[in-house]
């Protein structure tokens, strides 16, 4: 070949480059970037959407972490009593042994709508066992159809990077479960979707399923690789044939970097952030937001109860520990756990009030049911449906309803004791993520929600006035039982007292957050209705001994 026709054929092979799109080693073209659709609505209307870990229902027949739900290893005399407890919770859910997972699935979907949730997300890792997960999934779905609920679902694709082989061996892996999943949940209509029918679909920890990308370390330096990944997601969506409406996961780290986001907002229509802190990172929160309404793509808002981990990692290589039989093995000084300080209820309440703040078309709940991790919002003896009836004021605040609690409330949260005391039996070592002190824990909060003014006492010290609405108020935490009082006209309006007591000798480390408010009862009886309530009552006292000792 002349030297003339080699110039001549290198640039009609250039004008048909970029004709064609510029394309990828397996033969997909780039997605076109600010494209209208970006801009569309997410949703028609405010949805609640709750992060579901789908390998834990439990129904006959499934696979569970043993640890994570048998009552036993919560109890300091069941099998793993020598590090105190494999676990400090345990949920409350219907623990059948015939139970189907369609029964398994409807108690869970009313305990949802009880809660205040409109739809789940379901975890839906790059290595998923696909049919057993969709399994699941389809079980909610025929649920939701039986019970006539308006709720919807979706997947959350999750940790794209850790996946094993090439981008294109992922993509046919997650395609192949996503088409089976379309498949199983035919004319069932309970995918949550955008007025305009595109599919929404979560991803988590998503950036890497792109071979060219290594991390968020690759797009911190180069941001415009984000089309790698771009491209990468779309494949899946055409591989599944799936329109998508991707809710893209963002950390402070991409999300405060203009470089980095306005190559986001070119591809991707939607963002959402994980364990958001809202204490040390509000304020990039709120720039961020005001860049998605300014790139006119979906800002949604991210809420979640706690973090403490029932799961415990080796100090030695940092390993997260599954089994019960190596904890024992490695004992409490070889073993470390985690924690975010969320003040009480207050990162709670901040994100979601932030959400409002924005008006956003999408809250997230992480999680409906972590119980490793600690913040599940689903019922168990901890929380005891305190956060879900913060939820549903804060909902109707949000949506614009009228707030009617059917009775003023009132809801106490605390710690089991205070940051400073050491547990005299199992003492773990707990990382702290990010660094705030556990003395922002130390207290007694109350929160009250009220139609008119009135005076709020905490363990008898008099708080002074609340006001309607929600209001905060706290002393320092002191060992005893907990109460409530609230007072108008001379009048008592609420009187509570929790369960559980603060203790300052505990047994063992548990940073879980205690709730309990004034319509446990109600929430209790509408879900298990002749079952006797169960909740922590491990440092409550007769005679001067703690339950827990006494058991």
């Amino acid at each position: 070949m002349t030297q003339r026709m080699h110039i001549v054929c290198t640039i009609f092979l250039a004008i048909i480059t970029v004709a064609c799109g510029a394309q990828s080693p397996a033969g997909g073209s780039f997605p076109v970037p600010d494209r209208p659709e970006l801009s569309l609505p997410l949703l028609g209307e405010k949805r609640i959407v709750a992060h579901y870990m789908t390998n834990m229902l439990f129904h006959k027949g499934g696979r569970y972490p043993a640890a994570y739900f048998d009552k036993a290893h919560y109890l300091p005399s069941g099998p793993t009593g020598a590090m105190g407890g494999a676990t400090q919770t345990y949920p409350l859910m219907d623990f059948r042994a015939d139970k189907t997972m369609d029964e398994a699935a409807e108690f869970e979907l009313k305990a949802a709508v009880q809660t205040g949730l409109d739809g789940f997300q379901f975890f839906y890792p790059v290595n998923v066992d696909y049919k057993r997960y969709n399994a699941v999934i389809t079980a909610f779905f025929r649920a939701a159809d039986k019970l006539e609920l308006d709720f919807k679902f979706t997947v959350c694709l999750c940790s794209a990077r850790d996946g094993k082989g090439t981008a294109a061996e992922k993509i046919a892996h997650w395609a192949a479960g996503l088409k089976d999943l379309v498949e199983r949940t035919k004319g069932l209509d309970y995918w949550l979707k955008t007025p305009d029918s595109r599919t929404i679909i979560f991803i988590w920890n998503g950036v890497g399923l792109a071979d060219e990308i290594d991390g968020i370390g690759a797009i911190l330096g180069d941001p415009k690789l984000i089309k790698y990944d771009a491209r990468a997601y779309d494949m899946l969506a055409k591989a599944s044939g799936i329109k998508t409406a991707y809710v893209f996961h963002v950390v402070p780290v991409t999300s405060n970097r203009k470089r980095v986001t306005d190559q986001l907002f070119k591809y991707y229509p939607a963002f959402w952030y994980w364990l958001p802190i809202h204490s040390l990172d509000g304020s990039t929160h709120d720039a961020f937001a005001g860049k998605c309404k300014q790139a006119r793509r979906t800002y949604s808002a991210t809420v979640y109860t706690d973090f403490y981990t029932s799961k415990p990692y080796r100090k030695d290589n940092k390993q997260r520990l599954w089994r019960p039989e190596e904890m024992l093995e490695l004992g409490v000084d070889g073993m470390y756990r985690r924690v975010i300080v969320t003040g009480l209820s207050r990162e709670f309440r901040k994100n979601f009030e932030h959400g409002i703040k924005h008006d956003v078309p999408l809250v997230n709940v992480v999680t409906w049911n972590d119980y490793p991790e600690g913040h599940q919002i689903c019922p168990d003896i901890n929380h005891n449906f305190s956060f879900a009836v913060l939820l549903n004021y804060y909902k109707n605040l949000w949506q614009g309803k009228t707030v009617d609690n059917q009775d003023e409330v009132g809801i106490v949260f605390f710690k089991k004791y205070p940051s400073t005391e050491k547990p005299t039996v199992a003492d773990f070592e707990i990382q702290n993520i990010r660094g705030v002190s556990q003395t922002e824990d130390d207290f007694i909060e109350a929160i009250t929600l009220l139609k008119q003014p009135a005076r709020v006492f905490i363990n008898g010290t008099d708080c002074g006035i609340a006001q309607a609405g929600l209001t905060e108020k706290r002393i320092p935490i002191q060992p005893g039982p907990v109460w409530l009082k609230v007072v108008r006209d001379d009048k008592t309006i609420i009187s509570l007292t929790a369960p559980e007591w603060i203790t300052d000798k505990p047994y063992r480390t548990d940073r879980f957050t205690y709730g309990y408010s004034s319509r446990y009862d109600e929430y209790w009886k509408a879900l298990f209705r002749g079952r006797s309530p169960e909740t922590s009552q491990e440092y409550c006292e007769k005679g001067g001994i703690p339950n827990w000792k006494r058991n």
